[in-house]
């Protein structure tokens, strides 16, 4: 909520839970998850940057990541 131009949701069930997230601006955003994604769903911007807990979305990127 604090976040300019960043929107991020999770999505839960069935044993599984998906990470859902845009960046709506130029410049690139970090997000820090409570744990390590396990995999890449989707990508508008090919792979992401992830280190530990955090990913790092470039401009105008969207993705889909399974927890």
């Amino acid at each position: 909520e604090d976040r300019h131009n960043l929107m991020a949701y999770l999505r839960k069930g069935e044993g599984q839970t998906l990470l859902v997230a845009a960046n709506f601006q130029r410049e690139e955003q970090t997000i820090v998850l409570d744990a390590p994604y396990r995999k890449l769903l989707l990508s508008s911007c090919g792979d992401v940057d992830a280190e530990g807990n955090s990913v790092r979305l470039h401009g105008y990127q969207a993705i889909v990541a399974e927890l």
